[in-house]
């Protein structure tokens, strides 16, 4: 009992000696070389200003760290090296060092200091990384965040997360290398600096990028985000990639700058992904200054939906074409909403090709956009001056429909009155992919089933992990399936305890999932739209009441995930329209002024890869693979 109060007093008196504004060491912490995580969140935890991890004549082996508390600085001594603890990280969401709601936050690496993780470790856990988690450093909702002269390699995810609400991060001298999923993420930040860092040789899952900007919500920001002095090379996806499906006109303007960077040896070397709506347009700009990209896999540079309140620029940089197959600039539109292409200002891009009367740049307008006058491009071919207006003279104006899609919400559906025989075919090559809702309006004491199939997006793809859940109408969780996606297939019972709508949560981990169910009653959410890969399926759909006028529309995902055969069907099975062999298929529904409630039919023949369904406007956005349990609009 003596000798344990006198380590407990001895103990003490050490916690009690760091006090706040010192600097400490963290093997004073008690430094444990088979596993000293205790010893580093002790350190991180103590009131001390700074935190020097040690050398102490062998490797650092912890599992997750969290920072707790504002206002500190964490330093790796010379040749220090921070290893994941192999086996200690389980789980895809673990990460190395978490950073939550924090301020003043600084990580310094003096000279041969490393933090490293285990990617091929995780690799054998997780087929194809499991969706890339396991990140070294992830950030959310800090103000304040400073790396310098770190060196962050090998995780299962990204080196380094900047997450959702993230304000004022320094990243300088830093280096982010052989990441599973990408060099670094930038979900949200406002006020981010980049310079003299790399972000090389990322592998192992999708996207695979040097930097991904890529907001998750129409809420979270890429505001002041300044790359320089950096490189990207030798990505096994984009050395640059901007994704922005998710902010629209609701977001606050996007600007990223990237002055003085390089791109070499990346699959891509710098795309920007917009997906912008017409009448819901994200706004901002992204420019690049003395930037060279070169010795890309297949393609150097693609922009899409640039214009109509976002504006691309590029100033003075180079492009070396040499080896491509594609042109070296291209500027696309990526979906049938797509803003016409414009708001581009090109000036003095030096373009290198060694494929003799190749144009340097490509302006490739589809699903019906056009490219407008506010189109400026000064580019030199092989040191010789290109004149880009005979190109734009004969690039077409609009030819896109006004299209308006459903602002109806799920409020008012009933279940539909079913007697006689019912047409409730099961449908394996449904294919949904993505995070999905089968919604069934049930009474108490009602039975029903659900069968699920979940399969690999593409086959000889391995195998992933996913979940579905069936709620009840308060949100409660009735049942849970895990499954494997490897063509595996279950059914499950259940009994409705309460009167409601209940959700069929579809997840399908970047896989593919098809889906039915024999309760009267059920239909697929399409909001914002229901994307499927490669489906063959009848889904049906209720064209209510007084709707005389209105579209479904039906898009491939990119100018090579082409349609290859979709057509309408009214309520008596007749074929109103077919398209074939397109980019996307505006199918119109017009009736008389009197017409009453009825079911059509969207029959989908084919597609190569990825499309989806939008729904036009007074359209419930609810489709069903059978006509007569799907769920309809109250005509109260």
């Amino acid at each position: 009992m003596k000798s344990l109060l006198a380590a407990i007093l001895v103990v003490c008196s050490a916690v009690s000696s760091y006090a706040a504004g010192a600097t400490v060491k963290a093997s004073q912490f008690g430094y444990d070389r088979q596993n000293a995580t205790k010893c580093l969140q002790a350190a991180f935890d103590s009131d001390a200003e700074t935190v020097i991890i040690d050398q102490v004549g062998a490797e650092w082996l912890a599992g997750g760290l969290y920072i707790k508390r504002d206002n500190l600085t964490i330093v790796f001594a010379e040749g220090v090296t921070l290893r994941a603890l192999p086996g200690a990280f389980p789980k895809r969401p673990d990460a190395f060092i978490a950073v939550t709601g924090r301020k003043n936050i600084t990580f310094i690496g003096q000279k041969d200091s490393q933090v490293t993780m285990n990617k091929e470790e995780y690799r054998q856990i997780d087929a194809r990384f499991q969706g890339g988690h396991r990140h070294a450093f992830r950030l959310m909702n800090n103000d304040g965040v400073t790396f310098r002269g770190m060196t962050i390699t090998s995780s299962g995810g990204d080196g380094i997360y900047v997450g959702h609400g993230c304000r004022n991060v320094l990243i300088e001298d830093t280096s982010c290398l052989n990441h599973a999923r990408q060099g670094i993420s930038v979900i949200s930040c406002e006020n981010l600096l980049i310079r003299n860092c790399h972000f090389d040789n990322t592998s192992g899952t999708p996207p695979e990028a040097g930097i991904d900007f890529e907001p998750n919500l129409n809420n979270e920001c890429l505001i002041h985000c300044v790359l320089e002095n950096s490189t990207f090379n030798g990505n096994a996806g984009s050395g640059f990639t901007a994704y922005l499906p998710n902010l629209d006109g609701s977001s606050r303007p996007v600007s990223i700058t990237v002055r003085n960077c390089e791109f070499n040896g990346n699959n891509s070397g710098a795309m920007v992904s917009n997906k912008r709506q017409a009448g819901n347009l994200l706004l901002g700009t992204i420019a690049f200054e003395n930037c060279r990209i070169a010795g890309s896999k297949t393609i150097n540079m693609r922009v899409a939906d640039v214009g109509e309140g976002f504006s691309f620029a590029m100033t003075d940089c180079t492009i070396d074409n040499t080896g491509q197959k594609q042109e070296a600039l291209t500027f696309t539109s990526s979906t049938i909403l797509s803003p016409d292409i414009g708001n581009i200002a090109v000036k003095n891009l030096r373009v290198i090709d060694d494929q003799p009367g190749r144009a340097p740049v490509r302006f490739q307008p589809l699903f019906g956009c056009g490219v407008n006058k506010d189109v400026q491009v000064d580019v030199t071919i092989n040191g010789e001056k290109y004149d880009v207006a005979p190109v734009l003279a004969t690039m077409p104006s609009s030819q896109r429909e006004k299209i308006e899609l459903t602002k109806e919400t799920l409020d008012g559906l009933v279940a539909p009155t079913v007697t006689g025989d019912v047409h409730n075919p099961k449908v394996p090559t449904l294919n949904l992919r993505g995070s999905y809702t089968l919604l069934l309006l049930a009474k108490k004491g009602d039975q029903f089933s659900i069968w699920v199939k979940a399969e690999p997006v593409v086959p000889g793809r391995k195998p992933a992990k996913t979940t579905f859940e069936l709620k009840d109408p308060k949100n409660k969780t009735v049942e849970s399936i895990t499954m494997m996606t490897d063509g595996s297939e279950k059914t499950i019972t259940a009994t409705a305890a309460q009167d409601g709508m209940y959700k069929f949560l579809i997840r399908t981990a970047g896989q593919r999932a098809s889906v039915w169910s024999d309760h009267p009653g059920q239909g697929l959410v399409a909001s914002p739209d229901l994307a499927m890969i490669s489906p063959r399926a009848k889904l049906y759909f209720e064209v209510p009441a007084g709707v005389v006028d209105t579209v479904v529309v039906f898009s491939g995902a990119s100018a090579v995930e082409r349609i290859k055969e979709v057509s309408l069907l009214d309520a008596a099975g007749n074929i109103v329209q077919t398209a074939k062999d397109t980019e996307a298929a505006l199918l119109r529904i017009k009736r008389p002024a009197d017409a009453k409630a009825e079911v059509w039919c969207l029959d989908i023949g084919g597609t190569v890869e990825d499309c989806h369904v939008l729904m036009g406007k007074g359209l419930k956005p609810v489709l069903a693979t059978s006509p007569d349990l799907l769920l309809r609009a109250s005509q109260k």
